[in-house]
Order: structure tokens, then sequence, then C-alpha cells
């Protein structure tokens, strides 16, 4: 009996215990400013574990879901014992407003599994905010052997996911995807620390030189944010003032080799916070994807987010290719409608201030809360998310919040997602759009003669719509840029005649139309080589044409951050190109095209120093077809030259047929870093390969022959961060005195119809 009444006592003190710790609970739950202020105090911070561990007892009723299964990959990750410990103190002293910068950033070897992948990778604790280490369960970063990445992936973030608001963060990165502009896609995985399970992460790729590689904008693009400040250095701070220029940083560090890309970013900073409202208009499409722009800004409005703003949270991508800027998305979560506000962000401040932005940027939104079926996906977006990891959330006893909080929090974000999204539309059909916007940024004083480079300055000059040259022959002795909005008409028989490594750079469009009888030639005022004729377009479905044109002699350009292969360089625009011949080229391309529509028929390529055809990242599906290629590479034979493709695609879906290649240093069609080919009735002769196929692209090939080449088909990883290849031979592929038909390596498939 003694005993049965000591075991009773004990039941009731922990039930009444669990109830008096439970209420506390919900009282610094519900009062914010009373938990912040009582969880200062070193006595709460003493009991603070065992208060942690105690108000699980609210989890009871979830106990069944420790008996379903969920679907979640599971990472390993071990570490020694000692490291672990070693991290721990390294950590700031304050948990409550301590910020984990960089010298709290302890890095350590780990071992690491995942899905059939094994390796040793460097392991540190990551995140500013404490919530992110100041609890058992911690936010890790992980940087993988550049040689042996995992997934494609040299870098990856692994966050507790309540910091991300569940399913927010992937939605917003979703709607990302939906509008095409740029932002890492994550995912949830489960985390076993030396064999503890540590439940639900949220996994996305870190920024660095392998993800730009990854997504198609290169190796040397830039990734810009900012540097880790304790929380009273942001006080009072724009990051967006060129005289901060030194807090920032690019993750890829490409600007530290290359110190030109950080000018690019003062340039930018330089006319946002200084430049005249005339300059500032005419400037911000030559600096900034005025496309990615406005959909992020789309993303922020729907999410009713400053939570990127001019402190926090800022992540700027530059593109190489147009030499602009794009914000990405990140850390953008989700509140309860209002408005947005001008005054909290520079950049959004003042080109939501001009009258034209701020109609385009009205209309496109407009048009996506106009269709109730936009919200329709992303609530199934959204309840796709919720239904994989929901078992695996409840299950999941290492997460700081209780379940029941985990369930009102993702029922009140798919609330928050569908009240936002109804209240703009709302406001658009009564007419009341204006108040979407409030506040004003006020700027610092414009300052009149900004040092800003003279590329700029003659890339915003006021030009006329159209401009026309010939008939007859023009010279361009020097570098000539025609600014925002040209429309630039190169008349039949017009001879244009560039100077030593002169280019012709369009900030707008160009129709180059010559017949038979009058062809157009572009070509060098003397032997030696002149650079580009590059288009930067300003969107990606304006055309240019090119037909019954001669180019011969022209390299590429590289300034202002620009850098550009091609003769001729279509960047973000589509091109148009017939009936022309391209020869004598300087650089890798005689023809490069990205982000744009491409079309390529009837043309003829010859003596060239790289690649003919160089397509990147194009929109929809390319053709190329009814070409000719002869003699090109380091040097024009078969196999001796490590360079010159006939036809090189990356991150592209092209129809190729109707083409012959000969004699080309490398390959007669490269298919590379995630494309997509249909191969059909082409002629690839006397080639180090006849066709390639390789990091996680896909091929049919059919009605093709391959004569006299190295190796007829390959089919292989060029690159670890991306994969195999994968091909199809169909019908009537013909392969005839190749040195070898077929090779595959071990990471890719060829199969035989």
């Amino acid at each position: 009996m003694p005993r049965f009444i000591t075991l009773r006592k004990i039941g009731i003190v922990v039930c009444v215990g669990g109830i008096l710790l439970g209420s506390f609970g919900f009282v610094l739950y519900s009062k914010p400013l009373l938990r912040l202020k009582l969880a200062q105090s070193p006595f709460v911070q003493f009991l603070l574990p065992t208060y942690r561990s105690l108000r699980k007892i609210a989890d009871i009723p979830y106990l069944p879901y420790q008996f379903t299964k969920d679907e979640l990959l599971v990472y390993d990750i071990t570490i020694d014992v000692a490291d672990i410990a070693r991290m721990n103190a390294a950590l700031p002293d304050d948990f409550i407003k301590g910020r984990l910068t960089d010298e709290y950033k302890l890095q350590v070897r780990a071992g690491f599994k995942a899905n059939g992948y094994e390796d040793r990778v460097n392991i540190r604790y990551r995140g500013r905010g404490p919530n992110h280490w100041n609890a058992y369960k911690k936010s890790f970063h992980l940087e993988f052997d550049e040689e042996n990445p995992f997934n494609g992936l040299t870098d990856l973030k692994l966050i507790i996911p309540e910091d991300r608001q569940y399913a927010v963060e992937p939605l917003n990165d979703y709607r990302a995807l939906k509008f095409g502009l740029f932002a890492p896609q994550p995912w949830f995985v489960k985390v076993r620390l030396n064999g503890e399970d540590l439940g639900v992460y949220h996994a996305i790729p870190h920024w660095s030189k392998a993800m730009t590689d990854r997504n198609g904008f290169g190796e040397f693009a830039n990734i810009f944010g900012l540097v880790d400040l304790q929380l009273d250095e942001l006080v009072g701070r724009n990051f967006f003032d060129p005289n901060e220029l030194s807090l920032w940083e690019d993750y890829t560090r490409n600007a530290d080799l290359n110190p030109s890309d950080k000018e690019q970013l003062k340039e930018f900073l330089t006319v946002i916070h200084h430049a005249p409202d005339e300059l500032f208009l005419r400037a911000l499409p030559v600096l900034v994807d005025m496309d990615a722009l406005y959909d992020w800004l789309i993303i922020q409005t729907l999410a009713a987010s400053a939570h990127q703003n001019a402190t926090v949270n800022i992540i700027l991508l530059r593109n190489p290719a147009t030499g602009r800027f794009q914000p990405i998305p990140w850390d953008a979560q989700l509140y309860p409608y209002h408005p947005v506000n001008l005054a909290a962000h520079p950049l959004i401040g003042r080109t939501l201030a001009i009258k034209a932005y701020r109609a385009e940027y009205l209309r496109r939104l407009q048009n996506y809360v106009s269709d109730e079926k936009n919200l329709e996906d992303d609530l199934r977006f959204y309840d796709e998310i919720r239904e994989r990891i929901e078992n695996a959330l409840f299950k999941d006893t290492a997460k700081l919040p209780l379940n029941f909080q985990v369930s009102n929090d993702l029922d009140e974000d798919r609330k928050l997602i569908g009240e936002n999204f109804k209240t703009i539309q709302n406001l658009f059909v009564n007419g009341r759009e204006q108040e979407i916007l409030t506040g004003e940024y006020t700027r610092h004083d414009p300052t009149p003669n900004l040092a800003l480079s003279q590329y700029l300055r003659d890339a915003v000059k006021s030009a006329p719509e159209t401009r026309t040259l010939g008939p007859g022959a023009v010279v361009i002795s020097k570098t000539t840029i025609l600014p925002i909005g040209t429309r630039l008409i190169i008349q039949p028989g017009a001879t244009v005649l560039l100077g030593e490594q002169a280019s012709l750079v369009v900030y707008g469009k160009i129709e180059a139309k010559g017949t038979a009888s009058r062809p157009i030639a572009i070509r060098g005022l003397t032997a030696k080589p002149w650079g580009s004729v590059l288009i930067i377009g300003n969107a990606k479905e304006e055309e240019n044409i090119f037909d019954h044109v001669f180019m011969s002699g022209g390299s590429g350009f590289r300034q202002n951050g620009i850098t550009a292969t091609g003769m001729l360089a279509i960047h973000n625009a589509s091109g148009i190109i017939t009936n022309s011949v391209f020869e004598n080229t300087h650089d890798d391309d005689a023809i490069n095209m990205k982000y744009g529509i491409a079309s390529v028929m009837n043309n003829a390529f010859r003596n060239l120093f790289g690649d003919a055809i160089d397509l990147d990242s194009v929109v929809g599906e390319a053709t190329i077809t009814n070409n000719t290629f002869g003699k090109f590479g380091f040097i024009a034979d078969k196999g001796n030259g490590p360079n010159g493709d006939g036809i090189d695609i990356s991150f592209t879906k092209a129809r190729i047929e109707g083409n012959t290649v000969s004699h080309c240093g490398d390959k007669g069609i490269s298919i590379g870093e995630d494309s997509n080919a249909l191969i059909s009735n082409n002629i690839i002769k006397n080639c180090a390969v006849g066709i390639s196929v390789k990091d996680l692209s896909e091929a049919n090939i059919e009605n093709t022959a391959l004569e006299a080449n190295d190796i007829g088909i390959e089919v292989k990883m060029k690159k670890p961060l991306f994969g195999g290849g994968f091909a199809k031979i169909k019908d009537n592929v013909v392969f005839k005195d190749n040195e070898q038909d077929i090779v595959v390596d071990p990471f890719s498939v060829l199969i035989e119809k």
C-alpha cells in the first residue's frame, strides 16, 4: 500500500507539474514580449533545458503518429563527440540575442551517408538567429568535395523547418519556378546524428559557384549577399548605400578573382542610392533584369513580406551574359496581408515610384491574382508538401515546437495564402489597386554628376527609337553601345566594317534583312579581329532577324562585367537566323544565343576557331535545321583540336535536323548540361566525336549517318555536378569507318531500338 500511495503521489506531481508547465508555456507562447524578458533571466536559462523536455508532455495525444510511415529520405551524419563539444563551445554566449557571425562558425570533418552516397564532408552550425543553434536541434551547413558532389551539390544547408514556416518557403520558391525566376528549390529530409534521430530538416542548396553553373548561369556568375553582423551593427544601416560595399560578399568567390565584378555591384548601388530620377529611370533596365524584379516583387506581395529589406536577407545574382542583377527570393516568409511599404526597401521604393514601372508591376500582379487557377495551384502545392512532411513532423521529438503548434501553424499559413490572394484580387476588382502600395522611399540627395562608367553612360543616353545602317559602307571604328529601346535596321546591301576589337552592343533589337542579290556584310575594317555584334534584349520574346548576312572575322566581347563569346551574340532575346554565312571567328562561338527563342536554318559555317552554334538556356524548343558546317576547331581536321563543336547546346530543348557537319576539331553535335534533343537526318563525318550526350542530357537519335569519326556516339558524364547522359538510337542510324562506333561510360545509358 505505501508503494501504491507513493506511485500515486508521483503521478499526481507529474500531472500537476505538466499542467503548470504547460500553462506556463502557453502564457509564454501567447505573450512574446514577456517570453523574451523572462528568457533573458539567468534562472530561466538554467531551467530552459528541463522545461523544453517536460513541455513535450503536451505531445502525448500525437503518440499514434510514431507508428506511421513517412517517405522522407534519411541523411546520416557522424561527428566525433569531441568535435561536437568544440562546435558547441564556439557558439555565442548569449543564447537569446547573440548572432552566429563568422567568428563563431567552427567547422569540423564529418561522415555523411544518404541514398547510396558516402563521403567525408565539412560541417558547421549555420543560421544567424539563435533559434538555429540555441536548442538541442540545430541547423547545419555541409560542404562536399568538388570532385565528389552530392546530387550535383557542393554546399547544402539543413535548416530547422519551423524557421522556414514549414511549407511556406517551398511555396515561395515554387511560385518563383512558375514565373521562371531563379530560386533554389528546397526539399525535406530526416537527419540522424551519430545514430540519434534529429527529425525533419528543410534542405536547400547553398549559394555557390556550383549552384550558378548547375542552373544555367555559368561558373562566372556572382551571388552577392551581406556578411554576418551583430544586431547592434544593423541598426540604422542601408546596405544599398555604396559606402557599405565592403560589407557585401560574393558567395561564388568570383569577385575575389575579378574585382571588376564588385565594381558592377558598386555602380548598381550608386544608381539606386544617388541617381536623379531621370537617370534612375533609364539606368534600371541596363542594371537589372526587369522581368526577374517584377516576379520577385509579386512573390513578396503575395507573401505580404518585408523580410527581405535594406538590412537582412538581401541576395542578388549578377548574370555575366547580360551584366544585370536580379533579386533571389530567400526567406521571404508569409504574413497577414499589408500593403507593400515603399519606404522599407530602396530598390522597391525607387522602382515603384516610377509611374511606368509601377504600372507594369501592377499589371503583372493583377494577371496573377485574376486567375483563380493560380490560387488553386498554389494551395495544391502547399497541400502536397504538407501531406509529405506532416507525419514526419509529428514524429519529430527533437524539434522545439509542440505538435499542436505545428498543426496550428500549418493551418494558419494555408489560410493566409488564400486570404492574401483574395485581398489583393478584391483591391483590383474594386479599382483600389493603388492601396497595394504605401509609404515613400526617402532617397539620398541626388548627385547630378555621378562617377559612372562610360559604358553605362553610353547605354542610358537618350536615343531615337529606330536607327538605320546602310545601304553602302558603314565604319564602326570603336565599340559602340546603342541605348535601351533602340531598334537597329541594317539595310540590304550594307557593309558594316568594325575596327580592331570594336563591338556593336545593342540594348534593343536588330533587323538585318538582306537578300540573295543584296546581302548584308559584317566584317573587319582591317585584317585584325573585331569584337562582337551583341544584343542584350529587354524581353526574351523580342525577335532579332538576320537573313542573307555574311559575317566574318569577329571574336567576342568582355567589358563592364559582361561576357559574350559569340561573333554574333543574342542574350535575353530571340533570334531567327537564316540563309547566312559565318566564317573566320577568333573566339569560342560563331553564334551564341541565351535566354530567348532560337531558330537557325539554312546557314553555312566554315573555318571557325571554336564552336559554330552554341545555345544556352533558350526558351521553348530551339530549331537547328539544314545548316552546313565545315573545317573548324583549333586545327580544322579530325581529332587535332580540343575544341570546335558544330552544334553545342546546354539547358536547352532542341530539334536538330538535316544538318551536315564535316571536319570538326571536337564534336559534330554536343548535347550537354540537362538538355533534351531530337537528332534526325544529319550527316556527321571526320570529327573527333560525331554526337556527344552528357551531363544529365537526353537525346533521341534517328536517320543519321556517322562516318570516319574517332567516336561515332559517346554518352558520358563530363561534369560530376550533373551526372551521366541518356541516349536512344532509333531508326536508321548508320555507322561507317569510325574508329569506335559507340562509347558509353559507367554513369550513362544508351538504348538501341
